[in-house]
């Protein structure tokens, strides 16, 4: 990595602390942009170091530990949407069930209310009729009656 401070001070024509903190921050940028595995080559790389034998070892640990934590991830949200559901659920069962006992109670109150009025009518239908009668009737159907 020196040897890049060096050149970038010198092309740029800035202090070598200033060159060193250029080379920081394109080699913080270049691994942001890279996915996970790839960080610890370009770490390597910077650092003079690079072993692509050992690069891709450190790539592969790093690939490992990402999977490891992507499966635990995708575990966790798969449990934590189990549970979403089941508690859904629960609760559509329990509205159903509250929903079928209130509709079943108003169906016995409403028939209650029906056959109540049925017998009203029917009442008022007989003595409607037998006034209807009384209209039509003689004196002589009444004796005959008697």
């Amino acid at each position: 990595m020196q040897e890049l401070i060096q050149q970038i001070a010198a092309k740029a024509g800035i202090t070598e602390q200033q060159a060193q903190m250029a080379a920081n921050t394109t080699r913080d940028f270049i691994k942001g942009k890279v996915p996970p595995p790839v960080a610890g080559m370009v770490d390597q790389f910077f650092s003079g170091n690079y072993d692509p034998a050992a690069a891709m070892n450190a790539a592969a640990n790093q690939q490992a530990d990402w999977m490891d934590k992507a499966k635990q991830t995708a575990k966790e949200t798969g449990d934590k949407l189990s549970d979403m559901a089941d508690d859904a659920t629960e609760k559509i069962t329990d509205f159903a069930h509250d929903m079928v006992d209130k509709s079943s109670a108003m169906a016995k109150e409403a028939a209650s209310h029906i056959n109540e009025w049925a017998n009203k009518a029917g009442g008022w239908s007989e003595d409607a009729m037998n006034k209807f009668k009384s209209f039509f009737s003689s004196d002589d159907d009444d004796k005959k009656k008697a």
